[in-house]
């Protein structure tokens, strides 16, 4: 027995299922306690006969539900007696329960409602696509208390389970094909809104993923797909469908569809401008395929990243672009190559080198195993650029021998470029490549350069040979070697510096290869010294000093020497003859090639040439440039290719560039360290004297410490180069060694000045006597009272002295003054100053050359005691990190024949350090 209880209060009613013979019974209100209230009222309803029967019916109104056909759609209805529901059900019982709306209340179940909500509020009330699912519980429960339960269009209807499975059918109509989506039992009315009538009984098909517009094409009669839509019908729809139905073919017309992956293509043909045009698609090997999007995107990724294409989009390849291209797809089976494009630009096998020696010159050649050549210009061009291939003169491309020319190529670029600057004649300061370039290839020397080989390779003579009647002197060994070495070069054509430790006879030695008319430049310090020796060691010269008011150039002198400054004045006069040898005294004068002092001497005219330097590299590697450049113009090349060449890599640490300059430069330097030479030499010692700075010295030093930090910071930050910054650090280097020289500020003494003191009156008691040199004169000027008030005796050398040889004289006569006080630039090169036997360096700073050229004035031939060099260093401070600096940075200036060559240049990191920063 079924029945529906309503509470008054409310507007739903529930539904009670009684089986009085079971006395049993069910109420779908959901209460916990059992029975609950509505059974109890349905069976007392029944017992005292008062429940509402077809007999005795209610006042309140039921929902009745039918369908009714729309089309090709089922269209659910709603109706309250003759009155059909238009609104949603919700609105309409609640307004009619709240007076809102007149009317007879309407006795609602939760089927109603669950029906309601889930119609949404379609005013139509056509059924949509609703997910009938969820639907159909609820009207088949309606179907069973509704009386005379569901009708189609007034025709009694069973609402059965969901629909059986549905198949989809490809069948032939021509050229076409019809896709229809049928069911695995034949319905006799399908809607396209979901449900299907089989007889009598209607049913559901559940979602299958197809979209609305599909399947109303889909259902009977089908969708008619014509011979352009055949591709998106067998590669795409198609394989969608087979996903969710099995697919009927009736007929053998219908093509199969391929499961074969997609691939690379690659459309190749030859542009108008000789480029090579590449188009990269991701296509099926069968026009009827299954669609498979994750394997063409992975393809589509593999074609950007492997060829650096765009799927779809065409790529012009021009050289050797093309060439690398071609070859890395060539062994690729995955990729499928189309057009002819390929065949015109065809690979040959690498090519092999051939190097040929004649004397003098040189030649070079590139060919293919089946003798096709190249241009060698050409492919060195195309190695230096870093292609792979390079054209061949027959036609078609070869790859270049890229290990052979990494080794060889950089010396032979610059063989070509001496020759074609010499119109097809090698110089001769080229010929020593040529030897190392045959022995790097195993190449056979002519003659000439054998012998020229020999005499470069051993240079050492006997206590005659080679050395001019007229010489005055009694050589030592390694002075002989010099002057052998010397001749070699210049009687070859060639450049020579000669970079001898200070102390050991440069000059000397050039003196004793003076041959026809010869021009010496050199330091005014050192003028009158070369005109001594010359003298001295050569009387049979005639030498004129260039200078004075009447400046003369007479053709019958065999020497003119020649300051740095009055060359630069009298550059024309200079450059205007062809001397037969220019010889060049401390040679680092001219390490800034835009000098002109510098630009002055590159101009003079000489057959040979030959500088004289100590420290051949003061700052950093490029100081050599110049030097060479007047030495062997060409040599190392413009200056922008020496920094590509060898500066900065060897800064970086590339120890090939490293190699390739040694190799360059070694037949052209000769360097000798006193250590090996002279080892009658007394010995050397380096002290540091540690000062400690005292309270008040310390407190300006912390301020300007701190001032310094924040400046340097924000000069780096704002792009300032490292050199630029060294001015920075000036005041806190001075607050090390005097509060005076800091503007504004003032004192009697400094420490630095007491321990000086102090240590110069122990050695003086001893019989020592000393030189003390300063970067600055103004700390000079703060020394001179101080040893006067310790009555020490003294004499001083800087840039204003104008008697440097009377000073010179006096101080090193046997009754000299006990100390000489020199500034570093004016003291430091180019003066023999055996009579002290201790140096005091009062300021250090970064560059170790500067002052062992200022120690190696008292260490030095013709010095008979040890050595004592004091640097004295003020604790705690900038000092102590620019001593750290100066042992990692020395060892560069001695090292340019063994190969260990390390930049000098001072860098950010180096800065931050000297600040005790990090970077």
């Amino acid at each position: 027995i079924l029945l529906r209880v309503t509470p008054s209060d409310r507007p739903v009613s529930h539904k009670v299922s009684l089986w009085p013979a079971d006395e049993d019974a069910f109420c779908d209100c959901g209460s916990a306690v059992e029975p609950c209230i509505h059974i109890a009222a349905a069976v007392s309803a029944l017992r005292n006969d008062f429940a509402v029967t077809e007999e005795k019916p209610s006042t309140k109104r039921l929902v009745r539900y039918a369908f009714a056909r729309d089309g090709k759609k089922l269209r659910l209805e709603r109706s309250i007696g003759e009155e059909k529901i238009t609104q949603s059900l919700a609105s309409l019982v609640g307004g009619i329960q709240s007076g809102r709306i007149s009317g007879t209340p309407i006795e609602a179940t939760q089927d109603d409602f669950a029906i309601d909500q889930l119609l949404g509020l379609d005013a139509s009330l056509e059924t949509p696509r609703v997910a009938w699912t969820k639907l159909w519980p609820f009207l088949k429960s309606v179907a069973e208390s509704q009386p005379g339960g569901l009708t189609v269009d007034g025709s009694k209807i069973e609402l059965g389970a969901a629909l059986p499975e549905f198949r989809v059918r490809v069948s032939t109509e021509g050229k076409s094909l019809r896709l229809t989506l049928i069911s695995a039992e034949g319905s006799t009315e399908t809607f396209t809104n979901g449900p299907a009538l089989f007889g009598s009984v209607l049913r559901f098909h559940p979602e299958d993923g197809i979209s609305g517009n599909d399947r109303a094409a889909l259902l009977p009669p089908g969708k008619l797909f014509g011979p352009g839509e055949l591709p998106k019908l067998m590669n795409e729809i198609l394989p969608a469908l087979e996903r969710r139905y099995p697919i009927d073919r009736d007929s053998a017309k219908v093509p199969e569809v391929s499961e074969a992956p997609p691939r690379i293509v690659l459309r190749m043909e030859r542009g108008e401008g000789g480029e090579l045009s590449v188009v990269p698609t991701v296509e099926y090997s069968s026009a009827f395929h299954v669609k498979d999007t994750p394997a063409e995107a992975r393809l589509a990724r593999q074609i950007e990243a492997q060829l650096r294409m765009v799927s779809g989009r065409r790529a012009l390849l021009r050289g050797d672009a093309a060439l690398t291209f071609l070859q890395t797809i060539a062994t690729d089976p995955a990729i499928e190559k189309r057009g002819g494009g390929a065949e015109e630009f065809p690979v040959e096998r690498e090519l092999a080198p051939t190097l040929g020696i004649d004397g003098d010159s040189f030649s070079l050649n590139f060919r293919t195993e089946s003798g096709r050549g190249a241009d060698p210009e050409a492919t060195l061009t195309a190695w230096r650029r870093g292609e792979g291939f390079v054209s061949l003169l027959e036609g078609g491309f070869a790859p270049l021998p890229i290990a052979w020319l990494d080794e060889h190529a950089p010396l032979l670029e610059r063989l070509f470029a001496l020759r074609d600057a010499g119109r097809g004649k090698l110089p001769a300061y080229a010929r020593p490549a040529l030897i190392d370039l045959a022995a790097e290839t195993g190449t056979n020397l002519g003659e000439s350069l054998r012998a020229l080989k020999a005499r470069l390779e051993n240079p050492d003579i006997s206590d005659t040979e080679d050395l001019p009647k007229d010489l005055r002197a009694d050589l030592r060994a390694y002075q002989k070697t010099g002057v052998r070495w010397l001749r070699n070069l210049t009687d070859s054509g060639m450049g020579a510096l000669l970079a001898d430790d200070m102390g050991l006879g440069k000059t000397l030695q050039a003196i004793s290869v003076v041959r026809g008319r010869t021009l010496v430049v050199a330091p005014k310090s050192v003028i009158h010294a070369w005109k001594d020796q010359i003298a001295l060691f050569r009387p049979g010269l005639r030498v004129a000093t260039f200078e004075g008011t009447s400046r003369i150039l007479d053709p019958k002198v065999d020497v003119t020497l020649v300051t740095y400054g009055l060359l630069r004045i009298e550059s024309t006069a200079l450059e205007a003859v062809e001397w037969d040898l220019v010889i060049l005294d401390e040679a680092q004068t001219i390490k800034n090639p835009d000098s002109q002092i510098a630009q002055s001497v590159h101009r003079l005219r000489a057959r040979t040439r030959i500088a004289l330097t100590g420290t051949p590299i003061e700052n950093r590697l490029e100081d050599l440039w110049s030097q060479f450049e007047f030495l062997n113009p060409g040599l190392l090349g413009s200056r922008a290719e020496f920094r590509r060449d060898f500066a900065e890599p060897i800064a970086g640490g590339n120890t090939q560039a490293t190699e390739r300059f040694r190799r360059r430069v070694r037949t052209f330097i000769l360097r000798r360290l006193k250590s090996e030479v002279a080892p009658e030499l007394p010995e050397k010692t380096e002290i540091v004297l540690n000062c400690e700075l005292l309270p008040e010295e310390r407190a300006l030093y912390t301020a300007l410490l701190g001032a310094t930090r924040n400046e340097v910071v924000a000069k780096l930050d704002a792009g300032a180069s490292a050199l630029s910054i060294l001015e920075v650090l000036l005041r806190l280097r001075q607050a090390c060694c005097h509060p005076s020289l800091i503007p504004g500020q003032s004192a009697p003494t400094s420490s630095k000045l007491e321990l000086l003191v102090e240590s110069l009156e122990k050695s003086l008691a001893l019989g020592h006597r000393a030189l003390v040199f300063s970067q600055w004169t103004s700390f000079l000027d703060l020394i001179e009272p101080r040893l006067r008030e310790a009555g020490i005796t003294f004499s001083r050398l800087d840039g204003a002295t104008t008697n440097r040889e009377e000073v010179v004289r006096e101080f090193q006569a046997e009754n000299g003054p006990s100390v000489l006080l020199l500034s570093l630039k004016a003291g430091g090169v180019g003066i023999t100053l055996t009579a002290a036997d201790h140096v005091y360096l009062m300021d250090g700073w970064w560059n170790p050359a500067v002052e062992s050229q200022a120690a190696d004035r008292a260490h030095r031939i013709g010095q008979r005691n040890p050595v004592l060099l004091s640097r004295i260093i003020a604790e705690d401070t900038i000092e102590e990190r620019i001593f750290a600096l100066q042992e990692r940075k020395r060892a560069l200036s001695d090292s340019i024949l063994t190969g260990d060559l390390a930049s000098t240049a001072i860098s950010r990191e180096d800065l931050l350090e000297l600040l005790d920063l990090k970077s």
